[in-house]
């Protein structure tokens, strides 16, 4: 099915104050494109993940997709992290939503004519950026902007506009930077206090996904350092309940 699904995305890419997640670094970034192999296995793992709250999403786009990168990152997919930034009016995919902008994972195959989106908050399944934008449902005015997967959150900072162009996209993780010891910890609390805004499962079923968030983050640390993208000191507390 994933694959059939990414076959599909595959075809359309070749023809063609309010609540916000953070604020936009300027970065380095190497030419070149993923692999049409690579996206399938980004495809695979984020749409498999089980330890993320995508049904509440009113807030906290930022920890989420910093996951979803970490993820990525370990597997060697050199990964940015779009963002579509409203510059007048709101994003809002839905009614009761407004928010000043959103990230999400971002992969460029080099045979598609634009970036694809892993956003499982908004599409069960892969979507071009276009299709991802117009589920954003701008009000206003917009302006997309980028940076390595380490950017995901960002303050007082500069992203790079677009991409325009798979050129400017990462070809190697080691274009990634390190992931920094206060955006995975603040993610980590942000995923916990999602999941027990998640009104579909029982307390039960919430404790047991802040477990699976816990022991991942603990993984994916242990992942990151031996690539030499994540810190090297020992913060995530070696309780198995907290990630800090």
């Amino acid at each position: 099915m994933l694959v059939r699904i990414v076959r599909q995305l595959a075809l359309v890419g070749s023809a063609s104050g309010l609540l916000a997640c953070g604020a936009p670094q300027q970065s380095s970034f190497l030419q070149g494109a993923v692999s049409f192999e690579q996206l399938q296995t980004a495809v695979h793992f984020i749409f498999a993940v089980d330890y993320l709250p995508f049904t509440d999403i009113a807030d906290g786009c930022f920890a989420r997709s910093l996951y979803m990168v970490m993820e990525l990152a370990i597997l060697g997919i050199p990964v940015s992290s779009q963002f579509v930034i409203a510059t007048s009016g709101s994003l809002s995919p839905q009614p009761n939503f407004k928010w000043n902008y959103h990230v999400a994972p971002a992969v460029w195959v080099k045979d598609f004519s634009e970036p694809s989106i892993l956003d499982p908050s908004m599409f069960d399944h892969v979507s071009g950026r276009s299709a991802w934008i117009n589920k954003l449902n701008p009000t206003g005015t917009y302006e997309l902007k980028f940076a390595p997967a380490s950017e995901t959150v960002v303050s007082s900072s500069t992203l790079r506009a677009g991409p325009q162009a798979r050129s400017e996209m990462l070809s190697t993780v080691d274009g990634i930077g390190e992931f920094r010891e206060s955006d995975i910890t603040n993610s980590c609390r942000t995923m916990e206090t999602s999941i027990r805004s998640e009104s579909s499962l029982t307390a039960a079923e919430q404790d047991l996904k802040k477990s699976r968030l816990t022991k991942r983050t603990k993984f994916l640390l242990t992942e990151l350092k031996k690539l030499g993208l994540g810190p090297q000191s020992s913060f995530i507390s070696d309780d198995p309940d907290t990630c800090y």
